[in-house]
């Protein structure tokens, strides 16, 4: 059984998704890795949601309420936050698979950029 998910694939764009070992079904990391014609670059966006109840503790109602409304002062008046989310791999095989589909995503992604470019 593959621990990644190709969620979709096309000559100049892969999305893949792999669940966290702790359980939850919305803790994961999703990679999209596409070529932008625009910047003549290839990218790679990271998705990895973080929870505010658990980005700042369980301790209490108020010191989490107090938390997202620091969080949300930032977003309001400096535009921009920093947060990290953890990620628990399952073994070391979900590790391997996961760096194989760094690897294929960014070969394939490749091999369309050129094709294009071929074709012009």
């Amino acid at each position: 059984m593959s621990n990644i998910e190709t969620i979709w694939d096309d000559k100049n764009s892969k999305r893949f998704r792999t669940s966290c070992n702790c359980g939850d079904t919305k803790c994961g990391i999703c990679i999209d890795i596409e070529y932008c014609k625009d910047t003549n670059m290839v990218e790679m966006i990271l998705y990895c949601p973080v929870s505010a109840r658990e980005y700042f503790g369980y301790s209490n109602f108020f010191s989490v309420l107090w938390g997202r409304i620091k969080l949300s002062l930032k977003v309001l008046f400096l535009g921009e936050i920093e947060l990290e989310g953890v990620f628990y791999f399952r073994g070391q095989e979900q590790i391997n698979e996961f760096a194989d589909a760094l690897k294929d995503s960014a070969e394939k992604v490749k091999e369309g950029v050129e094709k294009e470019r071929f074709d012009r």
